[in-house]
């Protein structure tokens, strides 16, 4: 499960592992933001990956997402 929590404006993770041989309890993260994993995520965004309702839109783009990622494009 992941969530934005307003009083710290930081995305917060719950990592659960999978089953095991012992028990492991769930941990509560903190996502660190950089730029270049906001590009990443923009970059999914535009294409579709992350709403799939955006997906017929791609088309319509200018220019392909995947610029969003291109070292030169800085």
């Amino acid at each position: 499960m992941i969530y934005l929590s307003e009083a710290k404006y930081k995305i917060i993770f719950f990592l659960i592992a999978g089953p095991q041989f012992w028990p492991l309890p769930s941990l509560e993260l903190e996502y660190e933001v950089c730029m270049n994993q906001l590009k990443w995520f923009a970059q999914f965004l535009l294409e579709g990956a992350v709403f799939s309702r955006l997906k017929p839109f791609v088309k319509h783009l200018l220019s392909p997402a995947s610029l969003m990622t291109k070292q030169w494009a800085q």
